[in-house]
């Protein structure tokens, strides 16, 4: 049979086609038969993504949903429940539809927020005082925000995200999206905080319904435009800390005025990651698209901004507007320019940014890393079918399906919709992946770093090393390499150090590809944490590639042993 298939590969293609078939069918048939279980579930981490949660409302109101509604338009107000998560009850809690536009007056599917500690300020479940509840408006999948936030949070910080059953006095609402909210606990946990509150913060969510006031920019919205009104930041933006608006209105004025130390205000390699991210899953909902909105702005405590993606049930490719004209069709999100609005001063956080030839190398070199890391070995196919999988027996039994159950299975490989068209996810990527790596500036082969050497106590002598003396073995013509270093456990910024192959740094011979350098504690501290950047005429490359969660590490007594 092996030898048959072997000679017959379009014979092979179509059984495995059928035999996908009948497994998936399989997988239907037995999800008729499960019914999730009332049982307490095991009690994991809230974010905890290897199974649903369970989350019940109670209202003693008969007329809960009147009041959200009111709530949700005329103010901020809450209403009081109990509420149930995984088995554990609290009382007292304050519960509301989630502050954005895709609240519908009367819907049956809402987004929740849930405030553990409105009543009393030290209640929280597992540390967390604020649960919000999305219903992944416009994704048939239910898979683009857990799987966006995932890949996010490979390259930046970003909200965790899992699934929760949600009931409402006893009424199965189905499975939503359980989204860690970005409040003082994340904002601390990611970023720290100071001694009155969290670090200065806004969350960028654009008025798109008032019209724009003549002296403010009339294309603005949230993209970070200069603007000599300060009301004009009123509209579009949310302080989430007690001040800021001046830090805010001054990180502006740098970027569009001064670009040359915008990075004395903002993480730049940060906001590049942010930039390639959305690019390379189409998330238009967010800066790159009409509004430029749905982001977080933290500022962290070396004193720089940070960009934070939110609201990515739009993400791959379900919003397809850049610029106020028609929506781009399935080609047009396909063929995403890498660079789009580089030449746009409107959106002066990628025109800006992009001007600059080592940022673009940079911005690159993260475009590269995400395509190697999730869409060139299809992991992303594979997490998102795990997704599903994990939710699909919640749907089957969910009384308020938002799409049939045909157009849920269908989601991930095919467009669902007549008149606003989602695009499959696989469908859009698979696709966007090939012509993204058929592009000029990811052509060019990055430097390669093949080995990193330090330079330890001598044998046979009693003298310490007091400094650390780094070698790296870098290929494929480099020109320049850095280090980027901070004392372990550090929050602080990198500092950068230029490494030579000059034989003069440590680092052997003159034009051996071997490039040193010398980092002095100077008694400050006895243990460092480091990356390597290597560049060459045409790429950038970082070792090690995950920097933003592993670093190389090394200290002066594994050097001294």
């Amino acid at each position: 049979m092996v030898l048959f298939f072997y000679k017959n590969k379009n014979c092979l293609f179509e059984f495995l086609q059928i035999m996908k078939k009948i497994t998936t069918l399989l997988v239907v048939v037995l999800c008729f038969f499960y019914i999730p279980s009332d049982a307490q579930q095991p009690l994991g981490d809230l974010y905890d993504g290897t199974y649903v949660h369970d989350i019940r409302i109670t209202f003693d109101q008969a007329d809960w949903m009147r009041q959200l509604d009111s709530n949700r338009v005329n103010g901020d107000e809450m209403v009081i429940a109990k509420v149930q998560i995984d088995g554990t009850i609290y009382e007292n809690v304050g519960v509301s539809y989630a502050k954005n536009y895709t609240h519908q007056i009367g819907g049956k599917r809402n987004p929740w927020l849930l405030k553990l500690n409105l009543i009393d300020k030290k209640q929280t479940h597992q540390g967390y005082k604020t649960i919000t509840v999305s219903q992944a408006l416009r994704d048939p999948s239910l898979v683009r925000e857990v799987l966006g936030y995932e890949i996010a949070r490979r390259y930046m910080p970003a909200p965790r995200a899992n699934y929760v059953n949600l009931t409402v006095n006893s009424e199965n609402k189905g499975v939503y999206v359980n989204i860690e909210a970005v409040d003082e606990t994340f904002i601390q946990k990611n970023f720290g905080g100071t001694e009155g509150g969290i670090s200065t913060a806004f969350r960028c969510v654009p008025d798109t319904r008032t019209s724009i006031q003549s002296n403010c920019e009339s294309t603005s919205y949230g993209s970070l435009r200069y603007e000599k009104n300060a009301k004009c930041y009123l509209r579009n933006f949310d302080m989430l800390s007690k001040e800021g608006w001046d830090d805010l209105i001054e990180l502006t004025r740098v970027l569009n005025n001064e670009p040359q130390n915008v990075g004395k205000m903002l993480n730049v390699d940060r906001t590049l990651w942010f930039l390639a991210f959305n690019n390379v899953i189409a998330n238009l909902n967010s800066y790159e698209g009409q509004y430029s909105g749905n982001y977080y702005l933290v500022r962290d405590a070396s004193g720089l901004f940070n960009f934070i993606p939110t609201e990515l049930n739009l993400a791959f490719g379900s919003y397809k507007n850049t610029n106020g004209q028609s929506d781009l069709d399935f080609e047009g999100m396909v063929t995403l320019d890498p660079v789009l609005h580089v030449n746009n001063a409107a959106k002066p956080l990628i025109s800006q940014l992009l001007k600059n030839p080592d940022n673009r190398k940079i911005y690159f070199s993260h475009i590269r890393q995400i395509l190697n890391d999730w869409f060139e070995n299809n992991a992303y196919q594979t997490r998102a079918a795990t997704l599903q999988t994990l939710i699909t027996a919640y749907y089957i039994n969910s009384p308020e399906k938002p799409y049939e159950l045909a157009d849920f299975q269908r989601s991930l490989t095919e467009t669902i919709g007549k008149l606003t068209k989602i695009p499959g996810i696989v469908e859009l990527i698979s696709k966007r992946a090939k012509y993204l790596k058929k592009h000029a500036d990811l052509l060019n082969i990055p430097p390669q770093v093949t080995s990193v050497s330090y330079s330890n106590r001598q044998k046979y002598t009693t003298k310490s090393v007091g400094e650390f003396h780094i070698k790296a073995k870098v290929d494929n013509f480099p020109r320049r390499v850095r280090l980027m270093y901070r004392p372990q456990g550090s929050t602080e910024a990198f500092i950068e150090l230029q490494m030579f192959d000059d034989g003069k740094s440590h680092d052997g011979e003159a034009g051996d590809k071997v490039f040193g350098t010398v980092v002095k504690p100077e008694g400050k501290f006895s243990a460092i944490e480091y990356y390597i950047i290597a560049e060459n005429a045409g790429a950038v490359v970082f070792d090690p590639s995950n920097y933003f969660l592993e670093r190389r590490k090394i200290s002066l007594a594994e050097l001294n042993k």
